[in-house]
């Protein structure tokens, strides 16, 4: 419905500026500089899906194309003739401007807008103007002058224009990122409360049930409602300049959910293995309130937070409220470790059992809950706007100096690519026999040869800048999909220019009403289909509706028409022959390669940073960043993953890409599992964990399980069907060792010190989080990556 109605509000715009053009003749305005289909073609390619993603777009490329006008401006500047076909000094000079731009935009981290704006207008447009003979437009601003009908400036003027008109349609009525972020962000939030108190009514009780699987469902499907959400998040900030403290507070709110997801994922898995057996009964019967109680008020918490979210700020009403539920929450966490203990002593335990380590985990769990919308309800209490467009600009100015090894090859070989395109649009491909043969001809008794690659165009370069991507894997893939894009966009704009374009009043009212339905059919595409799909459907209707928009005649056409239409299809082929050329012999290592040794990292630093930290060498302080960098190794090999699935396999393997996001999913709840238990630990680990008797012994045997595990991994992501077959048949993954420990344990190993043992004292709960941690490594991700044909994780 949304998609709908944002589709609808796009065409309504767009043929209302469709018809007041035809109404003043596109002819008129083309000949003032203003042509309507570049206008409204460049509308289109702007316009986002509100104000906030719509401003972003029209802010970077602005930037861009305000970068190559000034470079050619300035080299036109010096040489108002540009190349005259004999100085060669002023061609070299120009290639060298054209090679440290294009280098330069490609080395440098710039935002992606800008770069794209400012190659495809520069390199993949008018810098051909600086290496041609002669300079074609009457309105050539050499000499440092100005002219809005020049070369550059004209672009810019349709720029702004389309710029402006494209913000018009997100401000009449008015359609916010803000707004929309806001509420699908109250949404999750909302959803997620409900979730919380489904799953923790069904643990309560003493019976299982299905609704579990609902529950999970309901959960599972939160992930990407937030994702979106964290979108409209991203855009929002360009609608205030980071000023506002609706969105401050809205990203705040965000950043909770996420962590609370993180969190409460590992739960679910948990609660329906549960067997809801006597032992469970037992615990339950005295945790049942309390643990309520800790939800309840959490979750009238997280009530407060959306209503301040919504508003913008917190009221004085609202601020004691929140500081009564803040006060009252730790006592409200201490009941229910205490009952949890006592439950444990009535049952007469003497050590950690099985079968209720999961109720140990589940508290804990939602002690840390409870803990999180703890510390963001004192943010809210305490708020006060902070940042801004200053640290927005220091953080872009900041990044522009950052780089790593591979970008300097990856910018030469590049730049180098798209000069290569550069240099053949420039030279052409003609039969100069047959050229030289009409040229020799007397007047008019031969037709001119017509070029397969007409001379001084930018099309090769123009193609080459769209298709352009760090990794070679997308080249191909995309330019199937780009390729179809524009034939069938063109197709459909020329039929509908063959049947309308004529300049008669009832063809001008034709066309309209088809930029209408065109405009509104494909954005419909853009904003309610699947990713792959919204770009390509976005440049289908600004192609369309350009072709449509073109200045109306009443002359037939021609052979010669035709063939200029579909003559650049030949420059878009070679354009992706070339690099395709180039990224097979300069390429950098297949994605597929690198998604392989990114996993392989982020596994081995992973166990690197768990062994550190349990071993002391790093601390609770420490852990944070340590764990920021695995997570940033995740994250590298997952944008790899999505390269690799674009790769052609011609001699490669097939890439397994089920596999690898369940790898990497795993190791991010084990990221945030460590990191829960840091916030529990703090800065009382030594007390509570090192130096209970039974830790050295036990930290020892699921030191094992994590070797053997993470061996397990690598096995998997390096094929290696050999080792997993001796891994399985060894069976060491299933031993029970690491909880067959910590049964034994007795409950005066458990305590510090002697007088702790007249309650079941903290090492049981930090124990059993421990201890399902390792047990997650274990069997959630060996099941689930193990492809050797075992037919269930209970056969191994």
């Amino acid at each position: 419905m949304v998609a709908h109605k944002t589709a609808l509000q796009v065409a309504c715009w767009v043929t209302i500026w469709a018809g007041i053009a035809v109404y003043y003749r596109r002819s008129k305005l083309t000949d003032m500089g203003f042509s309507a289909a570049t206008i409204l073609c460049n509308v289109l390619f702007q316009v986002g899906s509100d104000m906030g993603s719509t401003i972003k777009n029209v802010y970077f490329g602005l930037i861009g194309q305000l970068i190559a006008w000034l470079v050619y401006w300035v080299f036109i500047g010096f040489y108002p003739e540009g190349y005259d076909g004999k100085h060669h000094s002023v061609w070299w000079a120009a290639m060298s401007v054209i090679f440290l731009f294009t280098f330069g935009l490609i080395f440098l981290k710039i935002n992606e807008t800008v770069r794209f704006w400012a190659l495809i207008s520069f390199t993949g447009g008018f810098a051909m103007n600086m290496v041609k003979p002669g300079i074609e437009n009457e309105h050539n601003t050499g000499g440092f002058k100005f002219d809005y009908r020049g070369t550059a400036e004209n672009g810019i003027v349709l720029f702004v224009v389309a710029g402006v008109l494209s913000m018009m349609v997100f401000a009449i009525p008015p359609v916010l990122s803000l707004d929309r972020g806001q509420k699908r962000v109250v949404i999750v939030l909302k959803k997620l409360k409900q979730n919380v108190q489904d799953l923790n009514k069904y643990y309560a009780r003493d019976t299982a049930g299905l609704e579990i699987v609902s529950i999970k469902e309901d959960f599972v499907l939160l992930r990407k409602e937030l994702e979106e959400a964290e979108a409209y998040g991203a855009a929002s900030w360009y609608e205030s300049l980071g000023t506002s403290s609706r969105r401050e507070l809205t990203t705040k709110l965000t950043a909770l959910i996420r962590d609370l997801i993180d969190t409460a994922a590992p739960l679910f898995q948990i609660v329906a293995e549960e067997d809801f057996g006597q032992s469970h009964s037992a615990i339950i019967r005295h945790v049942r309130v309390p643990m309520n109680n800790v939800v309840d008020s959490t979750l009238r918490m997280v009530e407060m937070l959306i209503e301040a979210c919504e508003d913008g700020a917190v009221s004085k009403s609202e601020k004691a409220k929140l500081k009564a539920e803040i006060d009252e929450m730790p006592e409200l966490v201490a009941t229910l470790q205490q009952q949890l203990k006592m439950a444990t002593v009535e049952r007469g335990a003497r050590k950690i059992e099985e079968e209720v380590l999961g109720e140990h985990y589940v508290v804990l769990t939602v002690c840390y809950l409870a803990q999180l919308v703890h510390d963001q309800s004192v943010f809210f209490l305490d708020y006060e706007r902070s940042g801004g467009l200053l640290d927005e600009c220091t953080d872009s100015l900041s990044s522009l100096f950052k780089y790593d090894k591979g970008d300097l090859r990856w910018a030469m070989r590049s730049t180098l690519c798209l000069l290569t395109n550069f240099m053949i649009g420039w030279k052409g491909w003609c039969d100069e026999l047959a050229m030289q043969e009409f040229i020799e001809t007397p007047t008019g008794l031969k037709e001119e040869p017509v070029c397969f690659i007409t001379k001084y165009t930018a099309g090769l370069a123009n193609i080459n800048v769209i298709l352009m991507s760090r990794y070679s894997a997308g080249t191909l893939q995309a330019a199937l999909e780009r390729v179809a894009a524009v034939v069938f966009a063109s197709v459909v704009g020329q039929i509908g220019y063959v049947a309308l374009g004529w300049c008669n009043d009832e063809a001008r009212i034709l066309t309209v009403v088809a930029v209408f339905f065109v405009t509104w059919g494909f954005m419909y595409f853009s904003y309610d289909g699947n990713p792959d799909s919204q770009a390509i459907a976005q440049r289908l209707a600004a192609i369309s509706v350009s072709s449509l928009m073109a200045d109306c005649s009443n002359e037939s056409g021609t052979a010669s028409t035709y063939s200029d239409s579909y003559h650049s299809f030949s420059e878009i082929i070679l354009g992706v022959l070339v690099m395709t050329l180039f990224d097979t012999l300069f390429g950098e290592e297949p994605a597929a390669s690198q998604a392989r040794d990114s996993a392989r990292q982020a596994v081995l630093a992973f166990k690197k940073v768990f062994v550190e930290y349990f071993n002391s060498e790093i601390n609770e302080k420490e852990l944070p960043a340590e764990i920021a960098a695995v997570q940033s190794e995740l994250a590298e090999a997952k944008s790899f993953t999505n390269f690799a699935v674009m790769e052609p396999r011609f001699w490669r393997p097939t890439f397994n890409k089920t596999l690898y996001e369940t790898v990497l999913m795993s190791y991010e709840t084990f990221c945030a599992e460590l990191l829960k238990m840091n916030k529990v630990l703090d800065d009382d680990k030594n007390l509570l964990v090192d130096q209970l008797p039974c830790y050295h012994a036990l930290k020892t045997r699921m030191y094992s399980v994590l070797n053997e595990t993470t061996n397990f991994v690598l096995k998997t992501i390096s094929r290696d069907q050999e080792g997993l077959h001796d891994l399985a048949v060894k069976k060491k993954l299933t031993e029970p060792m690491v909880l067959g420990m910590l049964v034994d344990v007795r409950l005066s190993d458990m305590c510090v010190s002697a007088e702790e043992q007249q309650i079941f004292c903290v090492g049981p709960d930090v124990l059993a989080c421990f201890v399902w941690f390792v047990f997650l490594i274990r069997q959630q991700l060996v099941c689930n990556v193990y492809i050797s044909g075992v037919s269930s994780c209970h056969d191994l």
